[in-house]
C-alpha cells in the first residue's frame, strides 16, 4: 500500500514510472532483455526487479520513498502519518483507568 502511494505520488509530479506485473504483462518482461536476463538467472523469486533507465537498481524488495525520489532527481515527499488509535474497554490507549 505504502509504495502504491509513492508511486501515485511521483506519478502526480509528471515523473515516468511504469509499475508492471508478470501475471498481467508478461510481454512486457519478455520485450525487455534486462528483464529477460534477470529471470532467467533469479527466476520471479528474485522479483521485485526495479529499473532505472535498463539499469537493475533493486532486487528481491520495493523501493522506499526515499530511494524513489533519488532514482527519479526529486524531492521525497513529507507525508503525514495518519494515527488510529483502537482502544480496549474503558477508554484510554490500554483500556482505561491507567498511563500507557
Amino acid at each position: 500500500v505504502t509504495f502504491t502511494a509513492d508511486l501515485d505520488y511521483f506519478i502526480s509530479q509528471g515523473v515516468d514510472i511504469a509499475r508492471l506485473n508478470l501475471a498481467n504483462d508478461p510481454t512486457a518482461f519478455v520485450e525487455n532483455p534486462v528483464v529477460m536476463n534477470f529471470l532467467t538467472v533469479a527466476g520471479s523469486e528474485g522479483l521485485p526487479l526495479v529499473l532505472v533507465d535498463d539499469v537493475t537498481v533493486l532486487t528481491g524488495s520495493y523501493p522506499t520513498r526515499e530511494m524513489l525520489a533519488r532514482y527519479t532527481g526529486q524531492a521525497a515527499p513529507t507525508l503525514q502519518p495518519r494515527i488510529n488509535l483502537v482502544t480496549a474497554g474503558g477508554g484510554g490507549c490500554c483500556g482505561g483507568g491507567g498511563a500507557c
